[in-house]
């Protein structure tokens, strides 16, 4: 009888004792860059909402960690949806902050891939941007960036892929808004 207590006891203490463990706090990142790349515009330019693929059109931070399998890092998150914090920060590269229909040129942009592979090993990571866009009329044009991260941390992660957009404006500036 006495060991039908203990094993109660010892029951009852794990039970409570899982209950006091609680999960890893969500952490929140925004994306985008403090250092302005692209030269301010005169004219206003309207930046369109910016189109993702679907599993990119929400807040969780995407890695591939085969070549065809996707999986979002757990316990971290954007701050708001992909499409709507890389809309923010090409706005915010282009200096107009023009969120409305406006009588001046309209960007159009489709990121086609956005996201960290895993190379092999348990180290580091390659950051991809696929992206095409169009303003106005005018021609389209697409650019791939690909850069490396020494690590797999979010923080790092965020960091590259904020640099990214930033490559995107000033690509984006590069070779569509010359003079």
């Amino acid at each position: 009888m006495k060991r039908f207590w203990l094993c109660v006891a010892v029951l009852v203490g794990g039970l409570s004792l899982s209950g006091c463990a609680s999960p890893p706090e969500l952490r929140y990142f925004t994306l985008g860059s403090d250092e302005q790349v692209v030269e301010k515009r005169q004219e206003p330019l309207y930046v369109a909402r910016v189109q993702v693929p679907e599993y990119l059109d929400d807040n969780r931070i995407w890695v591939r960690p085969e070549p065809h399998r996707i999986e979002a890092l757990p316990h971290v998150r954007w701050a708001e949806r992909l499409p709507r914090a890389i809309t923010r920060s090409l706005q915010n590269q282009f200096g107009t902050g023009v969120a409305e229909a406006s009588e001046g040129p309209r960007l159009l942009v489709d990121i086609q891939r956005f996201e960290a592979v895993w190379d092999g090993g348990d180290k580091g990571a390659r950051v991809v941007l696929r992206a095409a866009w169009r303003i106005g009329d005018g021609d389209a044009r697409s650019v791939t960036f690909k850069a490396n991260a020494p690590d797999r941390e979010a923080s790092t992660l965020v960091k590259v892929m904020s640099n990214q957009v930033g490559q995107l404006a000033k690509a984006i500036a590069e070779q569509s808004l010359r003079g």
